[in-house]
């Protein structure tokens, strides 16, 4: 597998404030979301990435 390969296969994470923009809600409303485990979601050195894949946009 080469390497455009791997990044089309690859898990597409979102940053809060593209799933803010995509779900029409504010920052911080995801961040409240995003802490109330509402959205799945991993810390990348401390930043949250919610995988697209895994919320209803």
């Amino acid at each position: 597998m080469d390497e455009s390969e791997a990044r089309e296969t690859a898990p597409r994470y979102l940053t809060p404030a593209e799933v803010a923009h995509d779900l029409r809600i504010s920052t911080n409303t995801v961040h409240a979301m995003l802490g109330g485990r509402e959205l799945p979601a991993v810390l990348v050195r401390g930043q949250w990435r919610v995988p697209a894949d895994q919320y209803a946009r």
